[in-house]
């Protein structure tokens, strides 16, 4: 069931994803999908930017579709942030790393107009 709200879980015990950390008396810790995340900052910004995105996308399509249950919120809108993350990482990751040679010998390069609607050979 989708909640819409705008925090992240917390885990005060230091047990989060079945992996024990350390805790301070007056700290909680971040808790989300990868057990890293308490371990790296650049993970938890991200966790939480993606995360805050999905919220912000979700209530727009609540706003939209009223008669959507809380499944099909999280569903499409999970959709919508993979399909955001692909685009980053096509368009943005992947040119810098592969550089544009290898984007070209890979078919590798975004559209510029349309959408691809074939498989993979």
């Amino acid at each position: 069931m989708c909640l819409r709200r705008k925090v992240i879980a917390i885990s005060a015990t230091g047990i989060c994803r079945g992996r024990v950390y350390l805790v301070a008396t007056k700290w909680t810790l971040p808790c989300l999908g990868d057990g890293r995340v308490n371990e790296f900052s650049g993970i938890t910004t991200q966790h939480v930017v993606w995360m805050r995105q999905h919220n912000h996308i979700e209530n727009a399509l609540h706003k939209l579709n009223p008669h959507w249950n809380g499944e099909r919120l999280y569903q499409e809108t999970r959709r919508l942030i993979i399909a955001l993350w692909q685009f980053a990482v096509y368009n943005e990751y992947l040119p810098v790393i592969l550089g544009p040679h290898a984007m070209r010998a890979h078919g590798l390069q975004l559209a510029t107009d349309g959408y691809w609607n074939g498989q993979q050979k």
